[in-house]
């Protein structure tokens, strides 16, 4: 059960690191109207091209329902996911500190 504690905890915070990366990208979009970028046109190549609608995002629900939200409703919506995934962190430190592991 230790090494179940221990992954589980390792994977928790991969996931809130990978939230805190989104969340960057989240709030720096919004600050211009269009981006430029390299789109990608399956396994030929990629093409030049430009994001428009930059403050408007897609965000899971869950069960594959998606909601479009603006960029800042988003970012809030991570740190909502982000502080239940350190709350669960937080309960397999406390399981393992419990049983002395």
């Amino acid at each position: 059960e230790v090494k179940f504690c221990d992954t589980e905890i390792a994977k928790r915070n991969e996931e809130i690191e990978s939230y805190r990366k989104l969340q960057k990208h989240l709030e720096e979009l919004p600050k211009k109207l269009t981006h430029n970028v390299n789109v990608p046109l399956g396994k030929v190549g990629f093409m030049r091209g430009r994001l428009v609608h930059t403050n408007e995002v897609m965000v899971l629900l869950g069960d594959n329902y998606f909601a479009v939200c603006s960029c800042f409703h988003a970012c809030e919506i991570i740190e909502h996911r982000i502080s239940c995934k350190f709350r669960i962190s937080c309960k397999f430190i406390s399981l393992k500190i419990n049983h002395g592991w």
